[in-house]
């Protein structure tokens, strides 16, 4: 065999091998991190914690005016003012 053959003879054999080892490597690899991406979306997440809910309406003290009550609707603080509390 001449020199040039005999080097591509090695290079293709050098390949060869190394697709051998290299690629079974890289499989399992990819094969480790794609089951610990499922793994990790598939574990139980806690649920989100709701909003402290609203108050119901109804009257409430009036913390800016003691001794005087004002109606809550339920979103907001209504514009009339109750009497003062009992």
């Amino acid at each position: 065999m001449s020199g040039t053959a005999e080097f591509l003879g090695r290079i293709v054999g050098f390949v060869i091998v190394l697709f051998i080892i290299a690629l079974p490597i890289v499989a399992i690899i990819i094969l480790i991190v794609w089951l610990v991406r499922r793994g990790n979306a598939q574990a139980v997440r806690p649920p989100v914690p709701l909003a402290t809910p609203l108050p119901p309406a109804g009257y409430y003290p009036d913390p800016e005016r003691p001794g005087q009550q004002r109606y809550w609707d339920g979103t907001a603080w209504a514009v009339p003012d109750a009497p003062p509390a009992q």
